[in-house]
């Protein structure tokens, strides 16, 4: 028998995707929801494996292993096959993240589901009424995942670069794959105007995700996706079968940075997810950012302290907006910078400097590798805009 609704909770996440539901399990982890009422919002009934996360770590913890579907521990490039230890990278599916959150959540009185759209979001002195197509509820805070609320914020930022990708689940009838070795970026295709590479993660010696990704202004359609796909698939094996389909379009870009470290203390809407700065704006890369931000959260609602941003180091914002930049106005530069990249630096050290873990000095190893005219050139324009 489904929970009768409140009219009042303490706290809301709207969206039960990846930040709203690393949120949900925080403050359930820091004991929060034994005291406090909490209610997610979700429009769609039947959430299932509709994306997939991947991310690298030098180890997991007992929630990561029980939802991680398939972890490889070498990285092909051009050829070669690289350990990536102390490293791993692992895949999980969507479908299994929602269910294990769930699982946990639906054990406490005191947490909601409301299968309901937001249609408005209306901030009153000491609360934030949050209005529905079915029913209206009233919290202290609100934590938003949403891209967009009628009567909030109308439109998105312009976007100029986009990570936008389709990928073939595909099967072949032969043992065609190392099943322990996954490709990340290979820029043996077509450019067409862009920065395009093969994503290839084998799921076992006969099956496989192929996925071509885009990083450009215009968004990967699946007409234009489906020749390459084809193509490279059969570089693999002659004869294979596509099972499933997937595409997506994540923003490349620094707006949803905020560079101040906390809300302002009266803030009763807090943005997660992609709003609130969790995607790395050069790679699309954000699970464990998610994470991240809902531990500070849970622990800042728990020392009933200011709600913290996502704060990153002023240089590393600085590398992604230089890199962003060249994408955009010199496209045909992507290819062979990425490829030096991975041609002249350990798999550890960029993994490592993709997480923003690196000192100077190990930047400036990978710097010297790289076209330094054109980081140059984009450094001036940026000193210039200041």
């Amino acid at each position: 028998m489904a929970k009768q609704l409140p009219q009042q909770v303490d706290w809301i996440i709207i969206g039960a995707g990846g930040s709203g539901l690393w949120l949900a399990l925080e403050l359930y982890l820091n004991g929060l929801l034994e005291t406090h009422s909490l209610a997610i919002w979700e429009k769609d009934a039947h959430k299932t494996n509709d994306r997939t996360w991947c991310f690298w770590a030098k180890e997991t913890d007992p929630f990561l292993d029980q939802i991680i579907s398939k972890s490889w521990i070498r990285h092909e490039f051009e050829g070669q096959h690289v350990d990536l230890a102390p490293y791993q990278y692992h895949h999980i599916r969507s479908e299994d993240f929602y269910q294990a959150c769930k699982n946990i959540l639906n054990t406490q009185k005191n947490v909601f589901w409301v299968l309901d759209e937001v249609v408005e979001l209306e901030e009153q002195k000491n609360a934030v009424q949050v209005k529905g197509k079915e029913c209206n509820m009233t919290a202290k805070k609100v934590f938003n995942s949403a891209p967009l609320i009628p009567g909030k914020n109308m439109s998105l930022p312009k976007i100029d670069l986009w990570q936008s990708f389709v990928g073939y689940h595909v099967e072949w009838p032969e043992e065609v794959l190392d099943p322990e070795s996954m490709k990340l970026m290979d820029f043996e295709v077509e450019q067409l105007g862009a920065t395009q590479f093969m994503y290839v993660l084998p799921f076992g010696k006969k099956s496989a995700l192929v996925e071509l990704t885009r990083f450009g202004s215009e968004v990967l359609r699946k007409e234009e996706a489906h020749d390459i796909l084809e193509s490279y698939c059969k570089t693999i094996g002659s004869d294979f079968q596509i099972k499933d389909i997937e595409q997506a379009k994540i923003p490349m870009s620094n707006v949803f940075n905020n560079y101040k470290s906390h809300h302002p203390f009266r803030s009763r809407v807090i943005p997660l997810g992609t709003m609130g700065g969790a995607i790395k704006p050069s790679t699309g890369y954000g699970f464990l950012n998610m994470r991240a931000h809902a531990q500070e959260i849970a622990h800042a609602l728990k020392q009933k302290s200011g709600i913290p941003k996502i704060h990153r180091p002023y240089r590393f914002r600085l590398y992604d907006q230089l890199l962003l930049n060249i994408l955009v106005q010199q496209p045909e530069q992507g290819r062979p910078i990425f490829q030096r990249l991975f041609r002249n630096q350990p798999i550890q050290r960029i993994l490592k400097f993709l997480d923003e873990r690196t000192h100077m000095l190990e930047e400036a190893k990978i710097f010297t590798h790289l076209p330094a005219g054109i980081f140059l050139d984009q450094l001036l324009k940026e000193w210039r805009l200041k």
